[in-house]
């Protein structure tokens, strides 16, 4: 219930945070006084942390998290050079995995090189080189026009050869002769690269369509979440784009749920978050005591400026379940299923097993 005592009408932005990801994404519902509130859904930056605890997710609500969700997105405008390879010849052969190999001149002053399409990666430091590769399509395969791109941030490379292979291990005598391919070099930005090849999230929404309760964002969305993440949540060594894409879809983030609430001058208004989540399981039962064991945590006060006068947690349908651990204090065998909460205790958590 939130009040305003004052003689005039008050505007608040609720914020409700939660852990998810753009593959699988179930945020809360808000209304107010039974009213469901326009919300809409902040991707957090997120980082190197995992979500793996409460003091995990505490880390990052406690953190800059929300306000870097705010933040202006990054222009990007880093002037990259790029080589586009076209029209690939793949000879007849009896190799396993004709593969078309790029090599370069590596120091520490190279361009950082991005890729688009390849597959293979390696590098000699002492012997001053770099190679990027991909397997070559059959011509009548569906990929055979699929974008093949190196990118070179913030400069060019100063040579590079070309060299088939019978494979993708790019061994001293496995050259493949006939292997050939068109490069086109342009200029361009990051951002915009990066745009032209940034697909839409991929989500369990759209895998299983009215199937599932998951919730799927905008391509938009998810492209300005990118963009926030270089430089900072994405792993400097991701240099395949592919790769950099599935991280930012997958990789288990805090959202936030964020919805705009006037409450009228001496009035009060019963806001109601509803957020179904499942249970945490030790999938490794790597601990016997943890088996068959399904883990919930309740914080408080992470991250809120709301002054709690009362908090309540409650228990319903315990007809098939045993608490097994716990520090709420319900006792099911004496039928208490509704306990007060300490305004001081921070994490409450509650571990229970299935009766067969």
């Amino acid at each position: 219930m939130l009040t305003n005592p004052t003689d005039t009408d008050q505007s608040v932005t609720l914020v409700y945070p939660f852990s998810g990801s753009f593959y699988a994404l179930y945020p809360p519902t808000l209304t107010a006084d039974g009213a469901a509130l326009d919300a809409v859904i902040r991707p957090g930056v997120g980082g190197s942390q995992s979500l793996e605890s409460w003091e995990e997710y505490a880390a990052l609500v406690e953190g800059n998290d929300l306000a870097a969700a705010h933040a202006e997105i990054p222009a990007l405008d880093t002037p990259v050079t790029v080589y586009a390879f076209t029209d690939l010849t793949r000879p007849e052969s009896d190799a396993a995995a004709p593969t078309l190999a790029v090599t370069y001149p590596w120091s520490e002053d190279t361009p950082a090189v991005l890729t688009y399409g390849f597959h293979g990666s390696s590098i000699d430091r002492e012997a001053g080189w770099a190679r990027r590769s991909f397997s070559l399509p059959e011509p009548d395969s569906p990929h055979a026009q699929d974008p093949r791109l190196l990118i070179a941030v913030g400069g060019a490379l100063e040579d590079y050869t070309l060299q088939g292979y019978r494979d993708g291990g790019c061994d001293p005598g496995g050259e493949l002769d006939g292997v050939s391919a068109a490069v086109t070099r342009y200029e361009s930005t990051l951002r915009e690269v990066l745009n032209a090849l940034c697909p839409s999230p991929d989500t369990l929404a759209h895998k299983y369509g009215g199937e599932t309760d998951a919730a799927s964002l905008s391509r938009e969305v998810f492209f300005d979440t990118l963009c926030r993440g270089l430089g900072t949540a994405v792993p400097a060594d991701m240099t395949m784009l592919e790769d950099v894409f599935s991280w930012v879809n997958i990789q288990e983030r805090i959202f936030y749920t964020e919805a705009a609430l006037t409450i009228p001058a001496g009035e009060s208004v019963q806001v109601e978050a509803a957020l179904p989540k499942e249970a945490s399981f030790d999938f490794a039962c790597a601990h016997t005591e943890n088996r068959g064991i399904y883990g919930y945590d309740l914080v408080t006060r992470l991250g809120s400026t709301l002054s709690f006068t009362c908090q309540t947690a409650a228990l319903a349908h315990t007809e098939q379940i045993a608490i097994v651990r716990q520090n709420f204090g319900f006792d099911l065998a004496a039928g208490l299923t509704s306990v007060p909460l300490a305004p001081d205790q921070e994490h409450y958590y509650l571990e229970v097993r299935r009766i067969k």
